[in-house]
């Protein structure tokens, strides 16, 4: 039987149309695939690189107290309230030691010291512990400091031994005698976490948490002296101007409606209100 060869061309095309059918689903299935894979690949990218935006910003602030077991730390601030030549609980008082007072954020609390260098020993006798961080400077009320400033501000959580480390040598001999009695090791081997704060009612700032400072600038540390205990470290909040916006807005209108809290007694004042009538300053027309 003769083939015709219309109908073999018509069998030839379609097994090419078929082949290229079945290539074309191939091709688009591998297109598929890719796009599946790069699709995933930016999703996973985009996943962790929020990861990272939050472990970012949970690693923006920090806080030494976070890493202490508070159940193996004994208290020892009873008894140690510093003779003080100011009254703390009146602002004018810090004011006048002051030599700024600004709003700024805590972004650090660094570690607890007590340097041999302690700027109040001359008038104590004795060394005492130091919490050293980190104030981001959002508004400067009175003087100017920079917009990132090292803090000292007194009290903390350390080991007893390096608390006594540089304390005065009669001191440490008068403890020791005491301790030898007991059959202890030297004060300066002591390991123990012990805390003192220096004021009745005095308390930790918080990292990340935003506050009314009086700053005594020491020039030997280089640092800005907190003074005036929980009176001169005063807790500001207000939902209409959250803290996290504060360097997006008017640096003038920084405080307008923000509420100054006492950590201590939990009394809310307005912040513009304390400062006229407490200080005497007037903040600025925006």
């Amino acid at each position: 039987m003769k083939k015709n060869p219309i109908v073999f061309l018509l069998a030839l095309s379609l097994l090419a149309c078929a082949f290229l059918m079945i290539n074309f689903v191939k091709e688009n299935e591998k297109k598929q695939v890719a796009a599946e894979k790069i699709t995933t690949t930016s999703t996973s990218l985009k996943k962790k690189a929020l990861k990272n935006s939050i472990d970012s910003s949970e690693r923006k602030y920090y806080s030494y107290l976070d890493e202490i077991d508070q159940s193996k730390v004994i208290n020892q601030s009873g008894g140690s309230q510093r003779l003080l030549m100011y009254n703390p609980e009146i602002p004018k008082d810090i004011q006048s030691l002051s030599t700024n007072i600004v709003i700024g954020k805590v972004l650090s609390l660094d570690k607890a010291d007590a340097p041999a260098n302690d700027p109040s020993s001359p008038y104590n006798g004795e060394i005492y512990p130091w919490t050293f961080g980190k104030i981001q400077v959002l508004k400067n009320i009175q003087g100017e400091l920079a917009s990132t400033i090292e803090f000292a501000r007194p009290g903390g959580i350390m080991e007893e031994g390096r608390m006594f480390l540089n304390d005065a040598k009669e001191n440490v001999d008068k403890l020791n005698r005491g301790r030898a009695t007991r059959r202890m090791a030297p004060i300066q081997q002591s390991r123990q976490l012990v805390e003192i704060l220096q004021y009745e009612g005095d308390f930790y700032l918080e990292a990340g948490e935003t506050y009314l400072f009086y700053v005594y600038w020491d020039k030997e540390w280089n640092k800005g002296l907190i003074m005036g205990y929980q009176y001169g470290s005063l807790r500001l909040e207000d939902e209409q101007q959250p803290a996290e916006e504060l360097t997006q807005r008017n640096r003038r209108a920084i405080g307008k409606t923000w509420n100054v809290v006492n950590e201590s007694t939990k009394e809310t004042t307005n912040l513009t209100t304390y400062l006229k009538d407490e200080l005497g300053i007037e903040l600025p027309a925006e």
